[in-house]
């Protein structure tokens, strides 16, 4: 039995409506099924949605929803996006409670609970599957739980949208439970668990792990399984006629000769620097940096940067290791390296430290033979454009994420796409045996050319790349026109050498997983959006154009009855997280885990920060020296669009001003005072007297106005194209102000709209065309003026 929240209340002082979390999991092989049960209770007297974005392991596949709601069961189905969307704000116009679970960002979904009545509970399950890698006889698996502050605004830069949110808060608190069944060679492993205290015990031929009671969604689950033996493995299914098979194989390379075949390093180490570095984090980053600089030999190249808001480069030139140099230059710039700078400008560091040249090469041309050694908790939004620009830069990147909740999209995403490799090391664990491991694949990499022999000819096969390291497993998928009868071997070449592995072929642990699994891998490769969207449909698998919904239809006699407040559940701050707090210790430093890591005491989350005038230090605590605001988070709380200026904003105006204005008014009991807020925007006298032609026509001046509204915004809703996304909340204000208008006079309006607003756009409204009537007014305005 899990215990309750000794703190159930959000920022705002309300009850929070999330209860607690239980998973479910087992280990096969080197896939992980998992079943995840979010419980949910209103305790308020409105009824509620609630919205929660949560975290999910990279690489997994979101596999099934069911809902258990007034002693029923539901189970969900995948919709293209548009057509869920409008199932779930149907389901909340007829007082039904629907669910709807979609992809938010890279790693994170959110999961939408509408008409939640007052004293009632409801659990959302969620079962997902994820392919976990065998490398150098050790298995990791990561359960993330929460989701660390990170820098830059959610919305302009992380894709989420208006009405949801990924803000931490040291006032919730969600218990956790969790337990793990093992079987196969990872049970005969060494288990270990450096997140929390766990209970071990056999079971039949398996091992199950069972967290001790106590335990929150403050940090990420972490089980590592050692003294395992290289090993590949192979399984096939059929479903719906529909047959696939994964295969992870894990060759062993031959040894490279010293001096000979392994060149030197071109290392350029940036190190993160930001205040959510301070505590557990960089304490364990410079012990280990201190360690890991003992095995570079005079032969390799060092530079040396730290960044934050800006970046700092203490070694600014690839510099031959030298024992001199470790013990000097080295030395300082370790000395020199706390959590002292602010924010988490990545992409600016990473840009900034591949243009480090290598004395050999021109002064255009950065080290494509260089590789990074990036330390960091990875805590930003901007994480498509971070990836993009290391993709472009030719450097391989090898990132150590740190941290309770290090966010592990961003991290192995670039380490995928420049062909270097990620590893997550939490407080409890060493992260000195983590950088060695780096330095070993950093020296062991090397181009293969490599092939799959399935024994039959694939309709379609995953990408398998063209850089392999010793020890790692590479996960293939593939697909065929008839069962898979025989084990896959995969065969590689590398200058003079070659070699093959071949797979053990064993049971599936479920036929649709596995199909589904390769389905998933499918969509990721596919180009075309449309063949994309087919194939999720097909598969029932949730993609960026695709969302799992069902709806829990209510009798007539209990039905919701007006609109639901919303309720955006927030994160539980993340422990150890900019040193407040901490996650180090057997017992994790607080006994029995009877509170959250953030409720006890800090550790060195404050630093002195002098004042411009240098007359005095202040003493900051490190979450508030998280970021240093950005021009786009200065007007966030206007705006969702972090490029629009307030500072130039036209006098009148635009399209986007009224949206926006509407999008801010959510929090408004009725549509008549969000209509207040959108008035006092300096509307153009051509708008005015369009809306007033409407209002004659409809005979009530609040419906003109959200007859006006809901058009501008039909016809500028796509956020990719500079259009300012509107709060759900505001939608549906403009929604239920209109349902009571004849659809008649509704079609009649916006054809006015139309032809009125042909021209339509963000930032202007083109020429109004007004009716000769409203032209001969203005003009006798004009003239009596």
């Amino acid at each position: 039995m899990s215990q309750q929240s000794p703190l159930l209340r959000g920022s705002q002082d309300e009850p929070v409506s999330l209860r607690s979390v239980q998973v479910q999991a087992r280990l096969q092989g080197l896939l992980l099924s998992l079943q995840s049960r979010q419980t949910y209770r209103n305790d308020t007297g409105n009824n509620l949605e609630t919205v929660y974005t949560f975290p999910m392991g990279w690489g997994a596949t979101l596999l099934g929803l069911h809902v258990e709601i007034a002693g029923k069961r539901l189970q969900g189905a995948v919709l293209e996006k548009k057509e869920a969307t409008e199932q779930y704000e149907q389901a909340i116009d007829s007082g039904d409670t629907p669910v709807m679970v979609h992809k938010s960002a890279a790693g994170l979904y959110t999961a939408n609970l509408g008409n939640l009545m007052p004293g009632e509970t409801a659990v959302i399950e969620l079962e997902y599957a994820q392919l976990l890698s065998l490398e150098q006889g050790r298995i990791r698996l990561t359960i993330p739980t929460t989701i660390a502050p990170r820098y830059g605004p959610e919305h302009a830069q992380g894709g989420l949208a208006a009405h949801e949110t990924a803000r931490a808060s040291a006032m919730v608190a969600y218990p956790f439970t969790l337990s793990l069944a093992l079987s196969g060679p990872a049970a005969n492993g060494r288990l270990r668990c450096p997140s929390h205290p766990v209970d071990i015990q056999a079971a039949g031929d398996g091992v199950t792990v069972t967290l001790e009671p106590g335990a929150w969604l403050d940090r990420d689950f972490v089980l590592t399984i050692d003294a395992l033996a290289d090993a590949s493995f192979a399984v096939a299914a059929t479903h719906d006629h529909q047959h696939a098979a994964i295969a992870s194989f894990c060759p062993q390379l031959p040894a490279q000769e010293i001096p000979q075949e392994i060149p030197p390093l071109n290392l350029k180490i940036l190190v993160d620097c930001s205040g959510s570095m301070a505590g557990d984090s960089m304490a364990q980053a410079r012990w280990a940096l201190g360690e890991v600089f003992q095995l570079l030999g005079p032969t390799d190249r060092v530079s040396y940067t730290r960044f934050g808001s800006t970046v700092q480069h203490l070694i600014p030139k690839l510099t031959p290791c030298t024992q001199r140099f470790v013990r000097g230059a080295l030395a300082k710039a370790l000395q020199r390296t706390a959590a002292d700078l602010g924010g988490t400008e990545i992409k600016q560091a990473l840009a900034s430290t591949f243009a480090i040249k290598h004395p050999s090469q021109n002064r255009d041309a950065p080290g494509a033979d260089s590789a990074v050694l990036l330390i960091t908790d990875g805590d930003v939004w901007d994480v498509q454009a971070t990836i993009a620009s290391a993709k472009a830069s030719g450097h391989r990147l090898f990132a150590i994420g740190v941290g309770s909740a290090p966010a592990e999209s961003l991290l192995r995403q670039l380490a995928e796409e420049t062909g270097g490799a990620c590893e997550l090391v939490t407080p409890n664990e060493s992260m000195v045996q983590a950088m060695v491991r780096m330095v070993l694949r950093m020296h062991s990499s090397r181009p293969v050319d490599l092939s799959v022999d399935w024994g039959l000819t694939p309709l379609w096969q995953s990408p398998l790349g063209q850089q392999l390291y010793d020890g790692q497993t590479l996960h293939v998928c593939a697909q065929f026109a008839q069962p898979l009868t025989g084990a896959p071997t995969l065969t590689w070449v590398s200058g003079e050498h070659s070699g093959s592995t071949r797979a053990v072929l064993g049971d599936s642990a479920s036929e649709s997983t596995i199909v589904r699994m390769a389905g998933s891998q499918q969509i990721a490769q596919t180009h075309s959006k449309q063949q994309a969207l087919a194939l999720a449909i097909q598969y029932q698998l949730v993609t960026d154009q695709t969302n799992l919904i069902l709806v829990h239809v209510r009798s007539e006699g209990n039905k919701a009855v007006g609109l639901p407040s919303l309720e955006q559940i927030e994160q539980m701050q993340a422990a150890g997280w900019g040193g407040f707090g901490s996650a180090r210790g057997s017992r994790i430093e607080f006994g029995v885990m009877g509170s959250p890591a953030v409720w006890r005491g800090r550790s060195s989350a404050s630093a002195l920060v002098a004042s411009k005038g240098g007359e005095a230090n202040y003493e900051v605590p490190a979450f508030l020296r998280k970021q240093v605001q950005a021009e786009g988070d200065l007007i966030q709380r206007y705006a969702y669009d972090s490029s629009f200026d307030i500072r130039m904003a036209p006098s009148e105006a635009t399209p986007q001003h009224l949206l926006r204005a509407l999008s801010n008014a959510h929090a408004a009991k009725n549509f008549d005072d969000a209509l207040a807020q959108v008035l006092s925007e300096n509307i153009p006298a051509d708008i005015k007297r369009l809306v007033a032609s409407l209002t004659k026509q409809l005979g009530d001046k609040a419906t003109a106005w959200a007859m006006f509204l809901d058009w501008i915004m039909g016809q500028l809703s796509n956020p990719m194209a500079g259009h300012t996304p509107v709060h759900r909340q505001s939608q549906r204000l403009v929604r239920w102000q209109l349902v009571r208008t004849d659809a008649k006079d509704l079609l009649r309006g916006q054809k006015k709209l139309a032809a009125a607003l042909a021209h339509l756009s963000s930032d202007s409204w083109g020429e109004v065309k007004l009716t000769l009537a409203l032209r001969i007014g203005k003009a006798f305005k004009t003239l009596a003026v």
